[in-house]
């Protein structure tokens, strides 16, 4: 699929609601025509695009009190109220460390009036995440370089559930508190300076309703992107059926049978796309 500054993908026979929203950091968030506002700030940073990536330069200013620079951008979710399953999923990369506690260069957070909140802070080396203060803070290490951060939701009850993976791994699930998005929900993506001078990068922040069965990236096709998460994801069941499928998988049960096998393989071969 050719890459736009703003892909919308609509739902068949829902016109005008929207499936899946991406920005792709091929233009500045605000001028997409797609709701994102770029918030103000007493010190904005630097930013400008780059080769597909959005890019933001935060600086520690010498003020008293420590000051710094900041760039952030934010998105009513109303068009994606009660969707039985909602995702949100980001390609970043920072070089900033992480300062004190959760405090770390670049931060993506949903949440809204409900009181449910799925708050990321990311820096060079780990990654935090947040659902409120009455639960613990989840920590994950990071390999330098750009990764895949994908949360899912499932809201239908009783058994609502969330899913945060890193790259395909699974990194936390659990119970989620309520269902998400509702109509006062919003997303946030941004960075700001934390101890030191810092790059942050972001090549996309999509979300909605996921695509059909094996589109791992939500992307409206299936292509090798999907096939090299589609193979880890069949050989970590060992390649057997009945074998249950772990919840960072399951986007590749294709057949939907709660476990990911050499059936749903063939179901992948007929429907994959290639990159369009």
């Amino acid at each position: 699929m050719t890459r736009y500054a703003l892909l919308t993908f609509l739902v068949a026979g829902a016109p005008g609601f929207a499936q899946v929203v991406s920005y792709e950091g091929t233009a500045f968030p605000e001028d997409t025509g797609d709701g994102w506002i770029q918030l103000e700030t007493l010190f904005p940073a630097d930013r400008w695009l780059e080769h597909g990536w959005l890019v933001q330069a935060l600086v520690v200013l010498p003020c008293p009190p420590e000051c710094t620079t900041r760039d952030f951008y934010r998105r009513q979710l109303e068009d994606q109220a009660g969707d039985a399953v909602w995702f949100l999923e980001w390609v970043m990369v920072t070089d900033g460390p992480q300062a004190f506690g959760a405090v770390a260069p670049a931060s993506i957070v949903a949440a809204g009036h409900s009181g449910v909140l799925y708050h990321f802070t990311i820096a060079v080396d780990r990654i935090a995440f947040k659902r409120g203060s009455q639960f613990p803070l989840v920590f994950a290490d990071l390999e330098p370089g750009p990764h895949v951060f994908r949360l899912e939701l499932h809201n239908t009850p009783p058994s609502r559930t969330y899913i945060f993976t890193i790259d395909g791994e699974l990194i936390d699930a659990g119970v989620a508190e309520g269902p998400y998005p509702v109509n006062s929900s919003f997303i946030v993506f941004g960075a700001s300076a934390a101890i030191e001078d810092s790059i942050t990068r972001w090549n996309y922040v999509r979300f909605g309703r996921p695509g059909q069965a094996g589109d791992w990236d939500s992307d409206g096709d299936l292509d090798l992107d999907d096939f090299y998460f589609f193979h880890e994801c069949l050989a970590d069941r060992g390649n057997g059926p009945n074998v249950p499928t772990d919840p960072g998988c399951l986007w590749a049960d294709m057949d939907g049978d709660g476990d990911v096998d050499f059936h749903d393989f063939s179901l992948f071969q007929l429907a994959f796309t290639g990159s369009g």
